[in-house]
Formats: C-alpha cells, structure tokens, sequence
C-alpha cells in the first residue's frame, strides 16, 4: 500500500496581496513559494504573515519546488 502525500507544516512569512503569491517558512528548511491558486477552494482569500499552514511539496512548471494544498494550520 502506498502512502499518501505528506503534509508539511510552516508559517507565513510573507504574502503579496497584489500579486497574489507568497512564502512560507520551514523548520529547517527553506522558505517555500507558493500561490494563492494553491489554496484551492479555501474560504482564506489571502494569507497573513505568522499564520501557520499545512501544504504539500510540489513542483512549479519549470520543475522548481513550491507550496500546493495550502490550507489554515487548525
């Protein structure tokens, strides 16, 4: 049986309303981009810094590493 996705955990560090992108910061890792897009039907229209998230790891178009399923910390 194959598992499923993991999901990772980070806070917000920074959100660009305008442009609808931001970053999220890992423990030990490296702040993640991500895209508003990414939060899928969520009721959050946008994200605010020192918010705490739970996402999974993907990868943009261009093969680079990015946030997606992006959704509040509960």
């Amino acid at each position: 049986m194959k598992a499923g996705p993991q999901r990772l955990r980070g806070i917000v560090k920074r959100f660009d309303t305008e442009k609808s992108f931001g970053f999220i910061g890992v423990k030990g890792g490296r702040d993640v981009f991500f895209h508003i897009s990414a939060a899928g039907d969520s009721d959050t229209a946008n994200f605010f810094p020192g918010e705490r998230v739970v996402f999974e790891r993907g990868e943009d178009k261009r093969g680079r590493v990015c946030a997606t399923y992006v959704r509040l910390a509960e």
